[in-house]
């Protein structure tokens, strides 16, 4: 075994965990249905990369490589939106979908892969809001996430996070959560 493997061991362990928790979130919220499509999407589009030499990796491959990471496919973009639901603990199917500006029909048709994630939502909406809920739930419990959504926020002008995001003014609503994170960059 080879240094860099040593090192890379006990990471693919905690992936491997942390994965298979996420299968059970999403079976949990969405049924064996979705999870089965995701794991047939992961069996056919993602690889294990082979104990063996480094290899130099062109720029096209890299490209296509880290826009798959981020989500820029529709599968990917679906899974990021059945990700990003399952951190919204006590928020009704109906009010994300309300979240979202689409009907909670619409947004079933997207987590059953009937329909794709538009490239727009995933980067105007799901992309920031994962962001934004990544720093709320660093200094709040997930479960007190729809309570959060319908409080009034002083640095909103009053107005709820739940107004912010129907509204588009979810850069605003950015800045007021990265504040809870980081709040010495803004002194």
């Amino acid at each position: 075994m080879s240094v860099i493997s040593d090192t890379l061991e006990p990471n693919v362990m905690y992936e491997q965990e942390a994965l298979k928790e996420l299968d059970s979130q999403i079976e949990s919220l969405f049924g064996s249905q979705i999870k089965d499509r995701l794991d047939r999407y992961s069996r056919n589009n993602l690889s294990t990369v082979p104990n063996s030499n480094p290899t130099i990796i062109d720029h096209n491959t890299l490209t296509k490589a880290e826009n798959r990471m981020q989500g820029e496919n529709a599968q990917n973009r679906t899974m990021s939106l059945a990700v990003l639901l399952s951190r919204l603990q006590g928020v009704e199917f109906e009010e994300a979908a309300n979240l979202f500006n689409i009907s909670p029909k619409k947004l079933e048709s997207y987590l059953q892969f009937k329909e794709s994630v538009p490239q727009n939502m995933y980067k105007t909406k799901i992309k920031p809001l994962a962001e934004i809920f990544r720093h709320l739930h660093m200094v709040l419990e997930p479960a007190a996430t729809s309570k959060w959504l319908n409080t009034s926020i002083p640095d909103l002008k009053g107005k709820t996070p739940k107004y912010s995001i129907q509204h588009n003014r979810i850069k605003e609503l950015l800045e007021v959560a990265r504040k809870y994170t980081e709040p010495v960059a803004y002194l």
